[in-house]
């Protein structure tokens, strides 16, 4: 809330009883947050198993990343050698876990959303449409920034190729991608022990 003289006012909103304060019904009120969920979707479809394969320099690995509730939640491993680092996005927040230290660091994931580019992520990429390709049998919308392109179908990045500093280029590319029925919502935890930072 913003007051008259300009004093703002932060505090938690209670949906239930605001709907309670304006006369808004149970049944009512569930196709609103139907509604507002759907607006924050990062992606088209409802969940997936992606998996790519990742080239950096000479350096072969890979990554799966799972997702639900149009992104709400994922969980993306990636596999370099003998490096394991794994991402989390639980319910707008994201984090990079480091399992050595039991830490999570906050990471602006979340924001990277290709149909929505009002994320201040997005906004700051400043991605600009180069034309389409097709990676996987799919019909690729191309977004290229200043050191890197995005290959994107239904909000998925299906390529994604980048230059590093130091010349070094690092490419993901899909290799599958599965459409379970559903997706186990472990995966999506914070595991136990982990400090947030």
């Amino acid at each position: 809330t913003v007051s008259a003289n300009g004093e703002q006012k932060v505090q938690q909103f209670d949906i239930k009883k605001a709907a309670k304060k304006f006369g808004i019904t149970d049944p009512q009120l569930q196709g609103q947050v139907t509604t507002a969920t759907a607006t924050a979707r990062r992606y088209e479809m409802e969940r997936a198993i992606v998996k790519y394969k990742v080239t950096r320099g000479s350096q072969q690995g890979t990554m799966a990343k799972a997702f639900d509730m149009y992104g709400e939640y994922e969980r993306r491993e990636l596999r370099m050698g003998n490096q394991t680092s794994i991402a989390l996005t639980t319910g707008g927040g994201s984090y990079a876990l480091n399992k050595n230290k039991k830490t999570a660091q906050r990471t602006q994931d979340a924001n990277l959303n290709f149909l929505d580019f009002s994320t201040p992520l997005m906004k700051k990429l400043n991605l600009q449409k180069k034309g389409t390709a097709k990676v996987l049998g799919k019909d690729c919308t191309i977004y290229a920034g200043s050191n890197v392109e995005y290959y994107v179908w239904q909000g998925i990045v299906m390529k994604k190729v980048q230059k590093e500093n130091n010349g070094t280029t690092v490419i993901h590319e899909v290799t599958s991608i599965e459409v379970p029925t559903s997706i186990d919502a472990k995966m999506f935890k914070m595991p136990e022990g982990y400090t947030v930072k």
